[in-house]
Parts: structure tokens; sequence; C-alpha cells
């Protein structure tokens, strides 16, 4: 009965022609690091990788994330929605963000989004890991430097509180000199902050082109039949 079992789970993961996922994680071997991430904080944070051979096809995309909460806003923001006066808190929730892949120009090239996800928040307290499907993009080619970007530009209301990020020793998983590069511009297309280390910690996580469906009915198999 189990040489059937495990036959039968061989031939239907050749049937749907699923295969191993392909993962780049740079973890946050530095703890809670880089802030304040949102829309209101800093609105872009961007760390690069180099695209593997193999699979091309960017399926996830997760990121370390320790909210803020509400913190305290400086002299002379006074006309941003919900704050009363200079120092006030902020109140409830989250920044809203999105986790994307951009093209690279000498740096994350903001008009060329490779991929993205839908938007995100969390309350939950602690540097936690966030993973997100990709809801839309395209294919990485091999050898080619992307970013993996957390962005909050134009989305939610800017008095809720930022978070911060996990930082990554530089070439302590991958030996390919990446950075992390912040920008403070509303429109996130103009980076103040390049070159920095601490890394940021993310993942992404590449198929060789099955359906998301596909990718999960697998995983369900195999968390039934370890």
């Amino acid at each position: 009965m189990k040489a059937t079992l495990v036959f039968s789970l061989a031939m239907l993961a050749m049937t749907i022609g699923v295969s191993a996922d392909t993962i780049i994680e740079k973890d946050p071997d530095f703890g809670p690091w880089w802030n304040p991430l949102g829309n209101g904080g800093t609105y872009v944070y961007a760390d690069c990788f180099i695209a593997p051979a193999g699979d091309t096809q960017v399926t996830s995309l997760g990121m370390w994330l320790e909210p803020l909460g509400g913190e305290p806003y400086p002299e002379g923001n006074t006309g941003i929605a919900g704050i009363q006066s200079p120092g006030d808190k902020a109140q409830g929730g989250n920044s809203v963000l999105r986790f994307q892949v951009w093209g690279d120009a000498g740096g994350p090239n903001w008009a060329q989004v490779i991929a993205t996800t839908e938007e995100f928040s969390t309350e939950t307290a602690g540097l936690n890991f966030y993973s997100l499907p990709v809801n839309a993009g395209g294919s990485l080619v091999p050898g080619t430097k992307y970013w993996f970007v957390g962005t909050g530009v134009g989305m939610g209301n800017p008095a809720l509180g930022a978070y911060r990020v996990g930082g990554h020793t530089q070439n302590s998983d991958y030996n390919d000199n990446c950075t992390f590069w912040y920008s403070n511009d509303p429109s996130g297309q103009n980076f103040d902050g390049q070159n920095l280390t601490p890394e940021m910690a993310f993942q992404v996580v590449l198929s060789s082109g099955p359906t998301p469906s596909q990718v999960v009915t697998w995983g369900r198999i195999k968390s039934l039949y370890p």
C-alpha cells in the first residue's frame, strides 16, 4: 500500500509538471534594523539580488516586518490627516505595503515593475516573516540584477504606523555585493539612501512555470504524506 501511494504521488507530480521551487533568501541575522517603512515614513525600501540559473517565474515575495505602531511625528508635520498637533502619535493600525520586484538602472528602477503582490498590513508585535503570492508579474533573466522592494507609496492613511525591517549581513549568503537603498520621496522614484549596509532581509520564490494553484495543491499533498 505504501509503495503504491509513493508511486501515485510521483506520477501526480509528473502529470502536473511541478518541480521544487528556487528560494532566494537573505535572513535577518542582524535582527530588526532599518525603519520606518510606510506611507508617511520612508516610502520605499529596496535591496538587490542576482537571478539564478534555472527557475525564472516569480511566484511569491516575503520580508521580515516589525510594526512600530503610532510613532510621534516631528515638528512641522501638522498637515497629515489624523494628527492634531506636532508630537501626536498616529492612531490605529499600521501602514499598507506591497512587495515587488523591480528592474535595475544603476539602482532600483521604479519604471520597471517585474512582479507585485496585493496590499498588506499587520499589527502583530515582533519581527515576523510575511510572504505573499505574486498576482502580476513576469520572468527573470538568469544572471541579471533585480531589486526586492517594499513600498508604501500611495497606500493607506499616512498617519498610520510604520515598520522596522530585518537586517542582513552583506555577502553572508550570496556573494553579490548587494546593498540597501531607501526613498523618502512620496513618489518612490528618487533614492536619497544608497549603497548602505547591512542589507535588508527578504525572500523571493521562483518556479519553472506551474500555476500558483498547482503549487498549492502539491504542497497540500506533501503535507499529508511527509
